[in-house]
């Protein structure tokens, strides 16, 4: 398999709303897009993480850009981040982009980034895939 030199991989430990917030800011400045995904609704382009409330909610959290992606999920009851780099000097990856309906608006759509591996049979599958932009629909 191909290993990615633009991708960084930790667990946040003690997490709550001020490490998430001290994270985005160690790979993001100002421009950036939040999705937050709760268990009962989805939450684009909030411009803070303020609208967690509750991090038992939290399902899934989304910081972007076009350039870079910051992807925070659970995982054994621990919040993971992922982070992404797609700067044209690093982008040396195969991959294909597609968009995708948010399922509680039909009025937006996401560009999605997936990236593709192969495994040892030279099969390809997607490993990963990030959002590069919510777009209106037309």
């Amino acid at each position: 398999m191909n290993e990615s030199k633009n991708i960084h991989t930790e667990i946040l430990e003690n997490a709550d709303i001020e490490k998430i917030k001290e994270t985005i800011e160690k790979y993001f400045d100002d421009n950036y897009f939040l999705l937050i995904d709760k268990i009962n609704k989805i939450i684009v382009n909030a411009k803070t993480i303020d609208k967690i409330e509750n991090m038992k909610y939290l399902k899934e959290l989304r910081v972007f850009n076009k350039d870079k992606e910051l992807f925070f999920f659970w995982r054994m009851k621990k919040l993971n981040y992922r982070f992404r780099n797609d700067t044209e000097n690093e982008l040396n990856e195969d991959y294909f982009e597609s968009e995708q309906f948010l399922r509680n608006d039909k009025n937006k759509k996401l560009r999605m980034r997936n990236y593709i591996n192969y495994n040892e049979l030279g099969q390809a599958f997607i490993e990963d895939s990030r959002i590069v932009e919510i777009m209106e629909c037309e």
